[in-house]
């Protein structure tokens, strides 16, 4: 995954290149049924998709303690929205989208 695209998009607040950059990202991992990653120091990761996943998770964790970001309700809604679409059976795209609606009193 392009962790260090997206957290330099992420730090540099392009958020719609950071959407693409996501999507794509999440695509060639759903689409290639990765069975192996390696990560750091070539450290190999035996499940790739609970590892992106949670990858996915962290980052989205450090969008909500930015105050800035935040508040983009549509960055925030399209982040979650792909989380669900290329992961619909994991319950962080679901349970993230119940924050922002709550977060936001939008229900």
């Amino acid at each position: 995954m392009r962790s260090g695209l997206l957290w330099a998009l992420k730090e540099m607040r392009q958020l719609d290149e950071y959407l693409i950059e996501l999507e794509d990202a999440l695509k060639y991992i759903t689409n290639n049924k990765l069975e192996k990653v390696y990560w750091n120091n070539n450290e190999f990761i035996p499940n790739p998709h609970e590892f992106v996943i949670e990858k996915v998770q962290g980052s989205f964790n450090d969008i909500i303690s930015s105050n800035e970001i935040f508040s983009n309700k549509q960055f925030m809604y399209k982040c979650v929205d792909l989380m669900i679409q290329y992961f619909p059976k994991h319950k962080y795209g679901y349970a993230d989208k119940g924050y922002i609606y709550l977060a936001n009193n939008d229900y």
